[in-house]
């Protein structure tokens, strides 16, 4: 049925961000509110404020051993934060404005960071000094990572482009053009070698991440296309329309099930750890669960009272955490015997 378990309430406006720690005792959450905030995932207890930006948190996220928070906002100043005592330890000044986009590459000694300035920048983690400068783009960035091996940044722009750019020097290697509007999100494929952009202009597009080269063009929404991504095993395109659906493609172009259901814009979606399903929230205050193969709708999930912003699964997919415009994160857990058995 998709009870739900906690509200976790205190934040005083919408919450852009909410994700599990890795035992999935505590849960970060980011506010418009210019906080960050630890709660108890069993008791949803409040544990720590982390107070300090000057406007709203759009991102917030751990690294690997926990001993650390990492946050980015809209006043351009990512930060990092002592996990254990909401102390800052680092502010990365330079930005001029926004930063969408804040994340440490694998080792944890450099920071990637994406803003409206139209850059991106890699920063040492441990000291907060900048130590690249990605310019190029003539508009505001949405996103920037690393490839596996971290030899390459790939940046996506409102301008319409993609690039990827030498990690350690700095030199663009690849510009990605054919979008006719501004791309909402690049994505590296798992061994580096193609690239999934989304744009407004209505298309999802594959790319060779060696050469630029267009590979395919996935076209049929009736709006921008907010979100793409591969499933699991990179058989499987996901994309997310304006336009209030959801379309599944095979990774050759064909296009399989639409997922129609929401009244309006979806907002955010999550694949299952195993991949088999997809929860998706929208403008419409609902959270839905569907199966990932065939595009049917499992479970309806109401409750939040402004618009649902955010969702995120727990590791083992049995509970689903939706972050609202009420300044609320609520908690539901899934009855997974159920939902396979209606799948």
């Amino acid at each position: 049925t998709g009870a739900e378990l906690l509200s976790l309430s205190g934040h005083t406006d919408g919450v852009n961000h909410a994700v599990w720690n890795t035992d999935e005792s505590r849960i970060l959450t980011a506010s418009d509110d210019k906080t960050v905030r630890v709660w108890d995932a069993e008791t949803a207890a409040e544990l720590l404020t982390l107070s300090g930006h000057t406007r709203p948190v759009r991102y917030a996220e751990w690294d690997k051993d926990e001993s650390r928070i990492l946050t980015a906002g809209d006043d351009g100043m990512p930060r990092v934060w002592d996990a254990s005592t909401g102390t800052e330890l680092l502010v990365l000044f330079g930005h001029v404005r926004a930063v969408h986009q804040a994340v440490w590459n694998g080792d944890e000694s450099r920071i990637l960071t994406a803003s409206s300035d139209g850059t991106a920048r890699v920063w040492n983690a441990e000291t907060g000094a900048r130590l690249l400068t990605l310019s190029g783009h003539t508009d505001a960035l949405r996103q920037a990572s690393w490839n596996g091996d971290e030899s390459r940044i790939l940046t996506a722009s409102a301008d319409g482009t993609a690039q990827v750019w030498d990690a350690e020097t700095g030199i663009e290697l690849v510009f990605l053009v054919g979008h006719d509007d501004r791309i909402n999100q690049a994505v590296w494929s798992v061994d580096g070698g193609r690239i999934l952009t989304a744009s407004a202009d209505g298309t999802a597009r594959l790319w060779d991440a060696h050469t630029g080269a267009e590979l395919l063009a996935l076209s049929g929404h009736a709006g921008e296309v907010v979100w793409a991504a591969w499933n699991a095993d990179e058989s499987r395109i996901l994309t997310i329309s304006m336009d209030g659906t959801m379309q599944v493609w095979d990774a050759t172009g064909a296009e399989l099930p639409t997922l129609s259901g929401h009244a309006g814009v979806v907002w955010d979606i999550a694949f299952s750890p195993d991949g088999t399903r997809l929860a998706t929230v929208g403008f419409d205050n609902t959270t839905r669960l569907w199966d990932a193969s065939t595009g049917q709708e499992l479970l309806i999930l109401t409750g939040n009272e402004l618009n649902t912003a955010g969702v995120a699964f727990s590791s083992n997919g049995t509970r689903l955490a939706v972050s609202g415009g009420d300044g609320t994160v609520r908690i539901y857990v899934l009855p997974v015997e159920d939902l396979m058995a209606l799948a």
